[in-house]
């Protein structure tokens, strides 16, 4: 491999690591102090929802108390 490939791929993995130890301390947090779906530590995580509409779904992005169409 050439080094320009090789320091690509070693950042690709330092970002996908930290990405997933992150998404790992979020979760236990929330295992430990949410027991409701209002309770403010889960409404302030961004969050995606599908709303099914007869054959077609549209996604949505949710945090706190908006809702907005996903715009991808």
């Amino acid at each position: 491999m050439r080094r320009a490939t090789k320091t690509v791929t070693r950042l690709k993995l330092i970002a996908l690591i930290t990405i997933e130890v992150h998404a790992r301390d979020i979760t236990d947090i929330l295992s430990k102090t949410c027991f409701s779906i209002n309770s403010f530590d889960w409404k302030k995580q961004l969050r995606f929802k599908a709303i099914l509409q007869g054959e077609s779904a549209d996604c949505y992005v949710e945090q706190t108390n908006t809702i907005f169409p996903y715009g991808f």
